[in-house]
């Protein structure tokens, strides 16, 4: 649906967002790999990313790790389609707060991948290799 706003216009589509809450990335352990196998998951025709057109979608990825080491080019594209959409969750610069977003959430180390409605509800957590439950739950209700 379009409408307008100030004689530009503006899209009410309402978007989802999946968030994607990749655990401990870096090149030797086990995240990098479990982030590269949700990659190829998602990049198949029949994911809901494709199925559904990404325009309809926000895509935000949450990292865990530490600020100094933290390498934005090392989230795979897909997962961060602008810089803004990639956090890291970390403290602040003083080490006296954040970090713990994680715990604070109840999301394990391992990552997971969580749908949030257009009106911030979370409506399905996954595990990183749950992509096929997630187009599963949006086959229920959305048309392509």
């Amino acid at each position: 649906m379009a409408a307008y706003h100030e004689s530009s216009p503006a899209n009410l589509q309402p978007l989802r967002k999946s968030l994607v809450i990749d655990g401990h990335t870096n090149p030797a352990n086990t995240m990098t790999q479990k982030v590269e196998g949700l990659v190829k998951s998602l990049e198949q025709p029949d994911s809901f990313l494709n199925k559904y057109s990404r325009e309809r979608f926000d895509i935000i990825t949450i990292s865990k790790g530490n600020k100094l080491e933290f390498d934005y080019h090392e989230i795979p594209q897909l997962l961060r389609p602008h810089w803004s959409m990639v956090f890291l969750d970390d403290t602040d610069v003083s080490g006296t707060i954040g970090g713990e977003g994680y715990a604070y959430y109840g999301i394990p180390d391992e990552g997971a991948l969580v749908v949030v409605r257009p009106n911030g509800y979370i409506t399905m957590i996954a595990p990183l290799d749950g992509a096929d439950e997630i187009n599963k739950y949006f086959a229920g209700f959305m048309n392509a």
